[in-house]
């Protein structure tokens, strides 16, 4: 009876040590299983930052402000030319090599991005000595806040050296662009003086000579029956031609602008009223504004393509001229009751080709410009010039 009683127990024992070493084979089956796919996890996070196009980088900085880097990609030594085990040691290698004039903006957004955790973005120009380079570096990390043990960044590193030097040649190009543009306008402004003082004194001084010998003969030699026939004609051809010598060398460069820009402006505004019958008025809050003669014969010319747009597109029945002195900038606006436009409406037409002139003189002057319309509301166009310090006018 008890052999009987011990040999059951026996073999509930052994029952339960093969259900425990099932159970123990099992889970060890489960954590290799677990092992290998840790292990094909690491390996794809390893192909995905060997392929990143720059630095994957972890970054610390503690209470002291000593910055320690936590993980560098392999990408660190091309794209900084220090090894990853030298920036593990000493991080302020890589910050020393971060050129002089670009040292106060890394400081800056560094400090903002700790204390605000805000997006780090900066950059910036690296001098590497030992290939005798410079690279811009663009880095972008996000920062978390990391208790006692300071503030940590997770980001990336990149090489744009390319698309920089590409921005900068761009940047010159239209730097350049604007000198020229500059210069020829000077230039032209130039020329149409020349040409004015040619009409009005020599041309315009000729045909009133002209005009002159030929009353003269008519007064001497009356008996010239066909020449006096001629003489209505004659006259009538000479004072054509004066009219068309003055016009011309007014559109060219009219010469009240030598008078100043107010007196300038009230011609505009009275011309294009004879001209267009539309009511023209100019509104100013000084009698006389001193302004250097370029700035002021480009706001006339500024003034001429709003008021050539009024003339041919807007079908207005009134429109102003404000001009107004703030002492350290200018205002100028012109204003119509028309019927107003949409301006991507008509991308290749003189009306846009006008706003693009103006936009450009105010730019060169370095001001602002902004134009309101819509369909049946009219149109403002509005600009702001700098002015810089000017004498005060005697009283």
């Amino acid at each position: 009876m008890l052999s009987r009683w011990l040999r059951r127990d026996e073999s509930s024992t052994v029952a339960a040590i093969v259900q425990e070493l099932t159970t123990m084979e099992n889970h060890a089956i489960i954590l290799e299983q677990a092992v290998v796919q840790v292990s094909e996890r690491e390996t794809r996070l390893k192909q995905i930052v060997a392929k990143v196009p720059g630095l994957l980088f972890q970054m610390r900085q503690g209470s002291t402000g000593l910055i320690q880097f936590n993980f560098l990609s392999e990408g660190c030594e091309n794209l900084l030319g220090i090894p990853p085990e030298a920036l593990y040691a000493n991080a302020r290698q890589l910050f020393a090599q971060i050129v002089d004039e670009d040292r106060e903006s890394w400081s800056t957004q560094l400090r903002q991005s700790a204390e605000k955790l805000e997006v780090l973005s900066w950059e910036g120009r690296i001098r590497i000595d030992t290939w005798k380079d410079t690279k811009w570096i663009s880095l972008r990390a996000t920062p978390e806040d990391d208790g006692d043990n300071g503030i940590q960044w997770t980001g990336l590193m990149t090489n744009i050296s390319t698309s920089k030097f590409h921005e900068l040649s761009l940047r010159q190009s239209r730097a350049e662009l604007a000198d020229l543009y500059v210069y020829l306008n000077h230039e032209q402004e130039e020329e149409h003086a020349h040409i004015r003082q040619t009409l009005h004194d020599d041309l315009g001084g000729n045909l009133s000579a002209l005009k002159m010998m030929l009353t003269h003969l008519w007064e001497t030699a009356p008996d010239l029956n066909e020449f006096l026939t001629q003489k209505p004609y004659i006259e009538k051809l000479i004072s054509r031609s004066l009219r068309s010598v003055q016009q011309i060398a007014t559109e060219i460069r009219p010469g009240i602008l030598d008078a100043g820009i107010v007196a300038a402006l009230d011609w505009l505004a009275t011309d294009q009223e004879n001209q267009t019958g539309i009511h023209f008025e100019l509104r100013c809050n000084a009698d006389e504004i001193r302004l250097d003669p370029s700035l002021a014969t480009n706001l006339f010319r500024i003034a001429q393509a709003a008021c050539a747009n009024i003339r041919e597109y807007a079908q207005a029945s009134a429109a102003e001229i404000h001009l107004y002195d703030g002492c350290s900038e200018l205002l100028m606006e012109i204003i119509d009751n028309g019927k107003g436009y949409a301006a991507s409406a008509q991308p290749n037409t003189p009306l846009n080709y006008r706003l693009r002139e103006i936009r450009e003189r105010v730019a060169l002057s370095g001001g602002s410009f902004a134009i309101a319309s819509r369909p049946g509301k009219g149109t403002l166009i509005s600009l702001r010039v700098p002015l810089p310090e000017r004498p005060l006018i005697d009283s």
